[in-house]
This record gives structure tokens, sequence and C-alpha cells, in this order.
């Protein structure tokens, strides 16, 4: 799966609600985030993928369509763009890609508000072998 999507952050969840083409789907911690697509079922464990560069990243706590709180775990500069690692509030881990200079930096520690577009993500059925064997390089 990790092969031919490039870097993404996963997040595990089964699907709460189908509404034609738009799911809901409920992550670790009661969270749910909405999705686009027409091939799971209502109770099918699933993926959602979502690029580290789609990912929004607001100071604060913040509701909204999408959009779940974390902390600032850390963070790097590669070259024009700053990469953060957020805990968020279910204790996943993400990764968010910003150019350096677009808006404010954030400290490690601080409390943020990750979103993204409902068409931004992608919606994998869960691996039989599990996540975490079929993301490692082989």
């Amino acid at each position: 799966m990790a092969n031919f999507v490039g870097e993404s952050n996963f997040l595990e969840g089964y699907v709460a609600e189908r509404d034609g083409h738009k799911l809901t789907v409920e992550l670790r911690g009661g969270i749910f985030i909405k999705s686009m697509n027409e091939e799971h079922k209502k109770g099918e464990k699933v993926v959602v993928g979502v690029r580290p560069e789609v990912l929004s990243i607001t100071k604060g706590a913040h509701t909204g369509l999408n959009s779940i709180g974390g902390n600032i775990e850390g963070f790097r500069f590669e070259g024009n763009n700053v990469r953060y690692e957020i805990r968020l509030e279910n204790e996943d881990l993400v990764v968010v890609v910003r150019p350096a200079l677009m808006g404010e930096w954030f400290k490690i520690g601080e409390k943020v508000t990750v979103a993204f577009p409902v068409e931004k993500s992608f919606v994998f059925s869960y691996p039989e072998r599990g996540l975490r064997t079929e993301l490692a390089l082989e």
C-alpha cells in the first residue's frame, strides 16, 4: 500500500455511516471524520490515508469538519519546508509538511488542530496482514 501512494498518514477506523459516496469513519478515541468513497460498507474496518502536505495546522483547539486536536511532538527543517510531527488526541501520530515561509511556526508541546478537506483523503480496506506489516519496507 505505501509503495504506490508515496508518503502518507494512515489512520485506522471503521465505517460508521455511508451517505451515497460519502463515508463517516470512526477513528480510535471516538473521533469521526468524513471521506469520499463508493466501495466500503458500514462496519468495515478501513484505513484513511492523508498526505502530509494536505493537512493544515492551526494554533489551539478548533472544531470543524475533519478537524482533530493534537500537540506538536517534534519538527525539523527540510529545505524549504518544515516537517511537523503531531500526536493527535487519540494518540495517533501524523506528519504535516508546510512551506517554511508560510504562516507562523509552532513549538514543541503546543496545542494545535489538524484538518483536511474531505476530497483529499483516501479510504482503503484494512490489510489482512495488519497495517504495520503492510507498511513495513521489504
